[in-house]
């Protein structure tokens, strides 16, 4: 996990900047080390030569008794082996145990790391087949947890050192699992991305990806728009209304609509409680120019008058908790006696159902 004082190493750490190489401020060198423009990726590089690999390398930190301190999972070498001769890297690793392991990487081993049980090194094979250029990729936290018994926990890379026969370009940390085509511009090896200039290798193996990521990439974006998202849920604390004498179903009264009508839908969710008889229903009606709607079969109740709707909705709006007007006044619509709107839904048009306490 990244915490704050590790802030600055993300999303990577160059190390040769770090130690200031060019200046060789926090670098140690010793034996053949030389500084050359390479003519395949157009940058300055550092050539270490020489017969016996101890005798000729770069150190980082200078000191010993340093630590570079870098969290970053990955390590990212660019580096140029010669198939014909030799060369070792050594990476000091911190353990949260606080012990040190010193992970190496050869063409001088030949045989696949056994675990070792409270082991203080790690060897790990590489034999490259060509001379070209390779980004060397290690997975730190994974060569502790499949090379030493009981895995161990990485905390901080300590130190590196660099040992003859190769050419190296730079080294970079990160927690982040780069590819040749998500490195960043500093850290390519060239500014053009036509034709990869270095081949990928990973120590010991390339991590697959996460399936957060996956789930994240795949999962549909939320919004209030969304189907499942349009039915909102209704308050649980809704109590139904006292039954009152029961009433016969009523026509739809003959009411003119408004110059410019409102529409108004429907608040309800998928498991919406029955309708009592105190809730109101109110519909669209048709506009003057449309055809009146076709006359419902026979009922016991027979046309509505104005006064008729005006008893109803007095006696209604008392039943779900509005205040009833007296009887000589002029009733407006019940939606106007709302507090609020809680949402709404565009797959019931033409309806509002309020309750009672809602």
């Amino acid at each position: 996990m990244t915490t704050a004082a590790g802030l600055w190493q993300h999303p990577f750490v160059n190390i040769f900047k770090l130690c200031d190489i060019d200046h060789w401020k926090n670098v140690a060198r010793d034996g053949e080390v030389q500084l050359m423009l390479d003519k395949t990726i157009g940058k300055k590089v550092y050539r270490i030569w020489g017969n016996i690999p101890a005798a000729n390398h770069i150190q980082l930190p200078k000191s010993k008794g340093e630590s570079l301190g870098l969290t970053g999972r990955f390590v990212y070498a660019q580096i140029k082996p010669t198939p014909s001769q030799f060369f070792m890297l050594h990476f000091d690793l911190l353990t949260a145990d606080k012990a040190t392991i010193r992970v190496s990487v050869s063409n001088l081993f030949r045989s696949k790391p056994i675990p070792k049980e409270r082991g203080s090194s790690v060897q790990l094979p590489w034999e490259p087949t060509q001379s070209r250029w390779y980004v060397l990729v290690l997975d730190l936290q994974r060569i502790l947890d499949e090379y030493c018994q009981p895995p161990e926990m990485f905390e901080t890379l300590k130190a590196i050192q660099i040992c003859s026969c190769i050419t190296v370009r730079n080294l970079y940390t990160s927690d982040k699992h780069f590819t040749a085509q998500t490195l960043s511009r500093e850290m390519a090896l060239s500014a053009s991305r036509d034709a990869p200039l270095a081949e990928f290798h990973w120590l010991p193996l390339e991590p697959r990806a996460t399936a957060e990521s996956t789930s994240q990439a795949t999962r549909a974006p939320l919004g209030l728009h969304t189907q499942s998202n349009m039915m909102l849920t209704a308050p649980r604390d809704v109590q139904p209304a006292k039954e009152g004498p029961s009433h016969q179903p009523l026509p739809h009264p003959e009411i003119s609509p408004p110059e410019n009508p409102v529409h108004r839908y429907a608040v309800t969710r998928h498991t919406a409680p029955p309708l009592h008889t105190s809730m109101q229903i109110i519909e669209p009606q048709a506009p003057p120019e449309a055809k009146p709607p076709p006359a419902r079969k026979a009922s016991k109740v027979g046309r509505i008058t104005e006064k008729d709707l005006e008893n109803l909705i007095c006696t209604q709006g008392a039943g779900v908790g509005l205040p009833a007007p007296p009887p000589s006044c002029i009733v407006p619509d019940p939606v106007m006696e709302l507090h609020h709107m809680i949402g709404y839904s565009g797959e019931e048009n033409g309806k509002l159902i309020w309750v009672p306490n809602s």
